[in-house]
């Protein structure tokens, strides 16, 4: 079972297409042209895909977070990054190879053996949203306002349920989650849904937050949801938050990034354009001759 449309067209025999808990279509791939992968992404969407989302023309502001030197075991051997207010780093590598490690420090769940990270405060999304980013048992609205229950109690200490259920209608309007029921449990949403509804809870604290961190932010989703998700982040970006983009998926980084950097062995080894074919990137995540970048760290 998967997702992805590269894989099934490099792989598969047969392809049976699932939407909303019913068996769509099935064919043979005898048929692997762009054309028979937009069909395919059709019966998917159930109606024609959502057009790839684009970056607008923009001028990155100030270095709004900072990374330097920063070391963790043997998983981070000296990472230095930075990113600017309203600017989007993609991070690059074969999975492994530091990505968590980096993930953690950078939220602040880890504190580094040596080295600075300066800047925030930090929103993240992080890569499981069943184990770090969702109570599976709890309802929709609940998991829509999680961590944030002080917000909607006042000084009686009664939780004001009218303002607490305005805002979690606002969040779940905004992500487009089906169904849009808040009394739901999470668990019983599609796995696109679910991931909506993160980072839809992420993006709702823009006001407090300065700096987004996207870990893994569309891995098993379909391409309509990958395309609110993509939406969301640029948002961000525009408002002028700045923005990491942890990935697996070179074809997503390469749509969101300004800026792509790629992790291999603890190390950055490369800073490219998100123009740079995909070979090149894959060269540099495996630590290939010749990989570097020009400039790059």
């Amino acid at each position: 079972m998967t997702h992805r449309l590269d894989e099934v067209r490099a792989h598969a025999d047969d392809v049976s297409v699932l939407r909303r808990g019913r068996l769509v279509s099935t064919r043979a791939m005898t048929d692997r042209s762009d054309a028979a992968m937009h069909a395919l992404t059709r019966d998917i969407m159930g109606g024609e895909p959502p057009a790839p989302v684009a970056r607008r023309p923009h001028a990155p502001g100030e270095v709004a977070f900072d990374v330097r030197d920063v070391r963790l075991g043997r998983a981070l051997r000296g990472v230095t990054l930075s990113v600017r207010a309203g600017e989007i780093v993609g991070v690059a590598g074969v999975e492994g190879n530091g990505q968590r490690e980096l993930l953690q420090v950078l939220s602040g769940l880890e504190a580094p053996d040596g080295g600075e990270v300066q800047g925030g405060p930090v929103e993240v999304v992080y890569e499981d949203r069943h184990a770090e980013g969702l109570v599976l048992g709890a309802s929709v609205r609940d998991n829509l306002v999680l961590g944030e229950l002080a917000r909607f109690t006042p000084r009686s200490g009664i939780v004001d349920a009218r303002r607490l259920e305005a805002e979690a209608r606002a969040r779940l309007e905004r992500a487009g989650v089906v169904p849009p029921d808040l009394d739901a449990p999470a668990a019983a949403l599609s796995g696109g849904n679910q991931q909506k509804l993160v980072v839809a809870r992420a993006a709702a604290r823009a006001e407090r937050a300065a700096v987004f961190v996207f870990a893994q932010p569309t891995r098993g989703v379909d391409v309509g949801a990958a395309r609110a998700i993509h939406e969301e982040i640029l948002r961000l970006a525009e408002a002028g938050k700045a923005v990491v983009v942890v990935s697996a998926d070179l074809g997503e980084l390469r749509t969101l990034s300004d800026r792509i950097l790629v992790l291999a062995r603890g190390r950055l080894v490369g800073e490219f354009p998100p123009d740079t074919p995909e070979a090149r990137l894959g060269q540099a995540m495996l630590g290939g001759a010749g990989a570097r970048a020009e400039g790059a760290p």
